[in-house]
């Protein structure tokens, strides 16, 4: 038989299941999430979804939940975030510009320690190409003296050089110092895009036919032997279209039009300027 202290302790105990059996079906058991939710959680990370979602239940979030959700969604968008443009910062600018533009970032990463003698090596079997191609480095005006003299000893290549690598492995480049360009046609419409950017050289991988097309019609086309012609050559119409593209004004402080004479002067003086930056 039950002492009446037993039978007190049983009388709550019973009372209390009672009680939670009647309140289970209002609380936030599992089964109860599931079915209040059921069918309408998206599996996909969605910060505001998942609010609408919870607010429905009267659950919020955690605030270390909630920077959690947006940590993981601001990492999906980094991760499709697309790579244009590669810079050139070694010391022979040009000559890696042009290995990236045609070989590719990846081919130029996993050189890793090799860099040098990939360089080099490079430079030699340009040499052994550039012996074949007589025509067009006369037809360019690039001496293969010269550009044998660069590629084999000179410790970082100039215009010559650029231009006898674009001709020894057929490549049309486009290559942008400031508001002036250089075009090395020796390779069809598929151009290569570089642009000088302080001392390095930035290699453009997309949208490059689009730039290409912008910098024909705004930048002015400088000629890698002789970068403007003599006075004589040009009107004074021409001269202003000129000093248009590279930024420089037409007219003096007071609103009087330069002269033919300043304008060409001007040009030559930026022009000379811009040529030696490249």
């Amino acid at each position: 038989m039950l002492t009446k202290s037993q039978m007190n302790r049983r009388f709550k105990t019973k009372n209390y299941d009672h009680k939670f059996s009647e309140m289970r079906e209002h609380m936030f058991y599992g089964d109860n999430l599931d079915r209040l939710i059921k069918n309408i959680i998206d599996t996909t990370p969605n910060l505001q979804k998942d609010n609408d979602i919870l607010s429905r239940v009267n659950i919020t979030l955690p605030n270390n939940q909630h920077k959690f959700a947006q940590k993981t969604k601001t990492k999906t968008k980094t991760k499709t975030k697309i790579k244009n443009n590669f810079l050139c910062k070694q010391r022979d600018r040009l000559f890696w510009a042009f290995y990236v533009s045609t070989q590719g970032i990846q081919e130029f990463m996993s050189l890793s320690q090799h860099s040098f003698s990939t360089e080099k090596d490079f430079k030699f079997k340009t040499i052994e190409i550039l012996r074949t191609k007589s025509s067009q480095l006369k037809m360019a005006k690039v001496s293969l003296h010269d550009a044998e003299s660069e590629l084999a000893i000179a410790q970082k290549l100039s215009l010559v050089g650029l231009e006898a690598l674009c001709i020894a492995y057929d490549v049309s480049m486009l290559y942008i110092v400031d508001e002036a360009y250089y075009d090395f046609n020796h390779g069809g419409e598929n151009y290569k895009l570089i642009e000088r950017v302080g001392k390095g050289c930035n290699v453009v991988l997309d949208d490059i036919d689009n730039k290409v097309s912008k910098a024909k019609e705004s930048l002015f086309f400088m000629n890698r032997s002789k970068p403007v012609k003599g006075i004589g050559s040009y009107l004074i119409s021409e001269l202003k279209m000129i000093a248009n593209k590279l930024g420089i004004k037409t007219i003096n402080d007071v609103g009087k039009p330069f002269t033919k004479k300043n304008l060409y002067e001007m040009i030559v003086l930026k022009t000379g300027k811009l040529h030696q930056t490249a």
